[in-house]
């Protein structure tokens, strides 16, 4: 394996490919493809590897993350040069359930059921799917900006946000000993996953949002990244359903679902996680 390798389940239904990322000692990203099977439209192949240069590695990501939606649309025989502002505020209405659970986490442990308002107070999903890389990356103790400007629907919408952690008394009092607990997972090469806070979203400035968009300037949001938090769904298996759940709001499926009998169910990031139904 590779150094604090993170296994990643690509999100086809049928397919069985699963892929290690890491960062090696010059910060480039390294992928493998760790094990193929099923159906796979990009004919990857166990043993195959990829680099991302660490000067490029932050902004080709960030950049893809914000196209990925605007692809999908296109794949469905629609010209998506932008989402339009009716898509946007109903796919915030969705529905997510848990089909199965594979292995039990922190959030997962049984067939629950979300939506509609699959974040909290009805946030974004459109916006909330372009700031997961920040929002992840301050969950997990990455280094990222504490203020981003996010375009919306449209080429002259966006907001401005400003991200910030919080943390409950007993999460406080846990810190010590959670940090001395990762930094000796660290030294052994093992990735622990240990969220021991929220991550807030402050809305700074809201420019030509469209109207029906449930965003308001200065208003906080609470992502719940926290352990204990089994509420709403896992921010990362959001960030992975949300551009189908934007798909599913233009009235298009996924070329896979046709005569399918996966349809409807995208697995979880985690390669043993959770397999979720839309």
């Amino acid at each position: 394996m590779y150094s604090q390798e993170v296994l990643v389940r690509c999100p086809h239904p049928s397919s069985s490919v699963v892929a290690g990322v890491s960062i090696d000692h010059k910060k480039n990203v390294r992928m493998r493809i760790l094990r193929s099977s099923g159906l796979c439209a990009c004919a990857h192949a166990s043993g195959e590897e990829f680099e991302i240069a660490a000067e490029r590695a932050a902004v080709d990501a960030i950049a893809y993350n914000n196209v990925f939606p605007s692809i999908l649309l296109e794949s469905g025989g629609q010209n998506a040069g932008e989402f339009s502002p009716d898509m946007c505020v109903g796919c915030s209405g969705g529905r997510v359930g848990v089909d199965h659970v594979i292995r039990a986490c922190r959030y997962h442990r049984g067939r629950q059921e979300y939506g509609p308002g699959l974040l909290p107070k009805n946030f974004c999903l459109f916006i909330f799917h372009k700031l997961s890389p920040y929002i992840l990356a301050f969950m997990y103790h990455a280094v990222a900006d504490q203020t981003v400007k996010v375009s919306c629907c449209g080429q002259d919408s966006f907001c401005v946000v400003e991200l910030r952690k919080k943390r409950s008394r007993m999460q406080k009092s846990m810190f010590l000993f959670n940090e001395s607990i990762r930094k000796i997972a660290y030294v052994l090469n093992y990735p622990l996953d240990s969220v021991d806070y929220e991550v807030e979203v402050r809305v700074k400035e809201l420019f030509r949002i469209p109207s029906g968009c449930a965003l308001l300037q200065n208003e906080i949001y609470p992502i719940n990244a926290a352990a204990s938090c089994v509420k709403f769904i896992c921010p990362a298996s959001l960030h992975a359903l949300a551009p189908y759940l934007l798909l599913k709001s233009a009235g298009i499926s996924p070329p896979w679902e046709e005569k399918n009998e996966n349809a409807g169910l995208f697995p979880c990031p985690d390669c043993i996680g959770t397999v979720y139904r839309i």
